[in-house]
């Protein structure tokens, strides 16, 4: 057999090997039903791809989300991945097996890319080559990326980005230079940025190794000039500005729309210094980070996995003590990897973040490990090649050189930077590490064995370690596919509900309760899945139910909240958020409703068109075996008096009445705090007056008379208390009025309960000054009803310009201001009529096109309650009209008095203007592969 197809073969059955090993490792997601549901993976990737796959099953491109920040770009969102071309194929599939499919893919791409990397610019044999692979894409890196699948999508590519680079800098023509620009387009398409831009520097820091190398013999510098300082950095230039631009190029249909929303999101100003560095590696948690503790202790932080086990190790320290020299590049990203992952940690990091483009724009350095992972891989491969001669004089010199600079390093980290040592797992994590380590060294060092036999158990050493090492990681947790595909009966009722004009629901639940259905749920599985996958499933149903974010992008609910980390929510999203929020409460990434402690003002909600609040039952509380709501509840300062309708349906002996004073301290006991007027359905009252120290008393005081039944939720050291009104006769209420007497102070009612002693049963009424509620569904979490929410779109008469969004915010914080009566705008022309407010009727709702119609005798603007963005338009009868921004963030169009059908679509001009680009650059490619083809 001639020495190139018996080359070829060994290379093919190591790819097959490679992609056995991926199956064994990731069998769980790869060969049965079994889903991941993670945080991310589950309420962000799950919806988005479900989303896209709907809507390509329709024939439509989804370019708008209506179901998420009361509107924005689906498209222009990178993260989605519509254009990735590794996601099209998987379109007919379900959401969670189009991931699992693609997670297995990537990791068998990177592996069999790695493996190409090493045999071609590492000249590694075969099984080297293998080992390298399986350290890269078998490791902790790799497999701690699953829930973050565009990430590993982008990291896949990384060996055939810097293989092109690399050959293209030998000069061995443009096609090398043009072909890393399609692998990096590729890459970019893969939706995560920052991947990418560590993918150039990567490929930078690898350029400035090789010519570091190439300048070795500037001795002879009257030789080399020219070549070495003149043209090799020329060539670099050259070569990453025809890859950038040709990837750039081929991915500008993304990135023209993303570029737009760049500009609009929280990223747009970039970050502080503060936000770039969060996530950074800590020095102390190094050995977690680089070392497998197979699950035991406290679980690593995801951002932190990079281990590659301790034979893999080993090999890779023997590696770099024999090899560092000949290949710097691979050296420079070890040591630069390693280093930039500390972040704040490294005065580095600072310098590149104030000097280096692109340093500002992205958070989490702990990611930099991606390039220690790779480079470790490469270190490994080139260890156990060496370890082919057997010598034990010749291994033991350059190994030990490396662990003791190695143990130097890290100690210097943990006691010069922390003041501390590092961070040890428990004990018993420390036994297979001697064991690893032992087995490794024995078999490195074995004297007789044959070199191919000594390879191969080295070999299966590190992947069956890794194997064991991998267990605890996400992937290898999944449950069963009803968590993402069963409904649940919060979603099912909204989904029930009245779609004929368009609301929106607010969510402020928390996930520490436990289903009604628990039970049942153990039963069901308790037999098919470990006790973990149940746990897993459990947490997924908890998540349904409150609609998490993105959970309303896959059901088709449309939500104030939303969850995005990456270039959403749009900046005016967040600072819309200042209005009910302090400025320590605004989370940028969304997730409004892990913020939120109480419903928002009715007229914000009214803003948001919110008609559904969904909230957990974790702080109601029983009294005397009768139930009290506690999810909203009302505050009264002096003088205000609050209206409870009740049911009139129930027979009633007593009012039970939960509440506490707040800055009512110097109020006396016995004081006249607020009374109470019950209205009864046969027409008779009965009022009641609550007092200071007996009913209800301050919520931080320890007042002897009043009856504490409960803590506040934010403040455990708070009690709010209770109290019984008994009614002279039993009767069927139907209204309760409470006036404030307080002189300071402000009394909340917390929750109110129709009590009827006899049966110790109750009715629970529904206490809110946040509008007018009703308690619309009660399950495992309850949904109220904002029976007087106002309309997603309607015609006000009064309109102020004020640029400045500081300043418009600024406005609408002041109490006199009413959101449905009147807007502030960005543009446009004010207006000062008198006419009330009329609600415009939606009679087409899509997410790219809405029609509305509307009847208002006097000039107005319509105010939709959607995010304004650039390529919204519309037409007023037929003619185009200009959209004004409203409120910061709304849509708002000027009308003449009368009748109208007011259409608005979202057509966006970068996404034209990217896709001719991109076809462009495929014709020109084309053009080129033709040509090169002939020849």
């Amino acid at each position: 057999m001639p020495p190139i197809f018996s080359r070829r073969l060994a290379d093919l059955l190591a790819l097959a090997g490679l992609c056995l090993l991926v199956a064994v490792f990731f069998w769980k997601i790869a060969l049965t039903n079994l889903i991941l549901v993670g945080v991310d993976i589950f309420t962000y990737f799950y919806p988005y791809r479900a989303a896209i796959n709907d809507a390509i099953s329709q024939g439509r491109l989804p370019l708008w989300n209506p179901y998420l920040f009361m509107g924005a770009p689906l498209l222009a969102n990178g993260q989605a991945g519509l254009f990735y071309p590794l996601n099209w194929p998987l379109a007919l599939l379900d959401a969670p097996r189009a991931i699992n499919a693609s997670i297995v893919l990537h990791v068998a791409l990177a592996a069999g890319l790695l493996f190409a990397f090493a045999r071609d610019r590492l000249a590694l044999p075969t099984v080297p080559a293998v080992l390298a692979a399986v350290v890269f894409a078998l490791g902790g890196y790799a497999g701690s990326l699953v829930e973050h699948v565009n990430q590993l999508q982008a990291a896949a590519w990384f060996p055939l980005l810097l293989l092109c680079a690399d050959r293209a800098m030998e000069g061995r023509g443009w096609r090398w230079a043009v072909a890393g620009g399609i692998v990096f387009g590729i890459q970019l398409l893969a939706g995560h940025a920052q991947v990418s831009f560590i993918s150039v520097f990567g490929c930078g820091l690898w350029i400035l190794g090789r010519w570091g190398d190439a300048t070795a013999s500037l001795r002879q510098w009257l030789h080399t000039v020219r070549r070495h300082v003149v043209q090799w950095p020329l060539r670099a230039v050259l070569v990453m500005g025809i890859i950038g631009a040709t990837g750039a190029a081929l991915a500008a249909v993304q990135l023209l729309p993303m570029a737009e929303l760049s500009r609009l999101s929280i990223r747009g100003g970039g970050m502080t210094y503060r936000e770039a560095v969060a996530f950074s590696l800590p020095p102390g948690r190094l050995i977690e980070s680089l070392l497998p503790t197979y699950g035991m202790g406290v679980p690593v932080f995801s951002e932190y996995v990079a281990f590659v086990g301790v034979a893999a190790g080993l090999l890779a320290l023997l590696g770099v003590g024999v090899a560092w020299r000949q290949h710097p590049g691979l050296t420079l990203l070890l040591a630069g990897g390693l280093a930039l992952a500390l972040g704040v940690f490294d005065p580095l990091y600072y310098l590149l973040f104030k000097l280096a483009p692109g340093f500002g724009l992205f958070r989490a350095p702990a990611r930099w490990l991606f390039l220690s992972a790779f480079a470790a891989g490469g270190f490994a491969g080139i260890g156990l090649a060496y370890a082919r001669n057997g010598s034990l004089a010749g291994a033991w010199k350059p190994l030990a050189r490396a662990l003791v600079a190695a143990g130097i390093i890290m100690a210097l980290a943990a006691g010069l930077v922390l003041g501390r040592l590092f961070v040890m797992p428990p004990p018993a994590v420390v036994w297979p590490w001697l064991f690893a380590g032992m087995l490794c060294v024995a078999l490195l060092f074995a004297p007789r064995l044959p070199v191919r036999l000594r390879q191969t158990l080295l070999l299966g050493t590190v992947a069956i370690e890794l194997y064991a090492a991998t267990r605890w990681l996400p992937y290898n947790q999944p449950t069963a596919p009803e968590a993402f595909s069963a409904l649940r009966p919060a979603i099912a009722f909204l989904l029930s509900e009245d779609q004929s004009q368009p609301w929106r629901v607010l969510s402020y639940s928390d996930l520490t309760w436990d289903p009604g259905d628990l039970r049942d749920i153990r039963d069901l599985f308790g037999d098919a899945l470990p006790p973990q996958s149940i746990y897993e499933y459990t947490v997924a149903v908890k998540a349904k139910e409150i609609i998490a974010p993105n959970l309303p992008l896959r059901y088709g609910i449309q939500s104030v909240d939303g969850y995005d980390g990456g270039i959403l929510p749009l900046a005016r999203y967040v600072g819309l958020q200042s209005l009910f929020l302090t400025p320590e409460q605004v989370n940028p990434d969304g997730r409004l409703r892990e913020r939120l402690r109480s419903v928002p003002d009715s007229r914000w909600l009214d803003l948001f068109n919110v008609r559904y609040v969904i909230a957990d039952k974790i702080f109601d509380v029983w009294v005397d075996g009768v139930y009290y709501d506690l999810g909203l509840g009302a505050t009264l300062p002096p003088g205000r008096t609050q209206t409870v309708d009740a049911p009139g349906d129930f027979e009633a002996t007593g009012l039970g009445v939960v509440s506490y004073l707040n800055g009512a301290v110097l109020v006396a006991d016995g004081t006249p705090v607020a009374d109470v007027t019950v209205t009864f359905a046969d027409g008779r009252e009965q009022a009641f007056v609550l007092r200071a120290g007996h009913d209800t008393a301050e919520s931080a005081a320890s007042p002897t008379g009043a009856r504490a039944v409960h803590t506040l939720r934010d403040r455990p050291d708070a009690r709010e208390y209770h109290s019984l009104l008994t009614f002279a006769v039993p009767g069927r209420p139907v209204r309760v009025t409470t006036r404030s007497l307080l002189p300071q102070g402000d009394l909340v009612l917390h929750g109110m309960t129709l009590v009827h002693a006899p049966t110790t049963t109750g009715r629970p009424l529904v206490v809110a000054d946040a509008g007018r509620f009703r308690l619309a569904h009660s399950g495992d979490v309850k949904i109220y009803e904002k029976t007087d929410s106002a309309p997603r779109a309607l015609v006000v008469h009064r309109a102020q310009i004020l640029a400045d969004d500081g300043r418009s915010l600024d406005l609408m914080r002041l109490p006199g201001f009413e959101p449905s009566a009147q807007i502030v705008l960005a543009g446009g022309s004010p207006m000062d009529g008198s006419g009330t407010p009329t609600a415009a009727s939606v009679d087409t709702y899509l997410p790219e096109r809405i029609v509305m119609r509307t009847s208002d005798s006097a000039e107005g603007y319509l105010l939709v309650k959607d995010a304004w963005y650039p390529g919204w338009r519309a037409w007023v009868d037929g003619q185009e009209a200009p959209i004004e921004r409203a409120d910061t963030f709304f849509r708002a169009v000027r009308l003449p008095g009368g009748a109208h059908t007011i259409e608005m679509r979202y057509e966006s001009a970068t996404l034209a203007m990217g896709a001719l680009v991109t076809g462009a650059a495929m014709l020109v490619l084309g053009v080129l592969a033709m040509a090169a083809w002939r020849r």
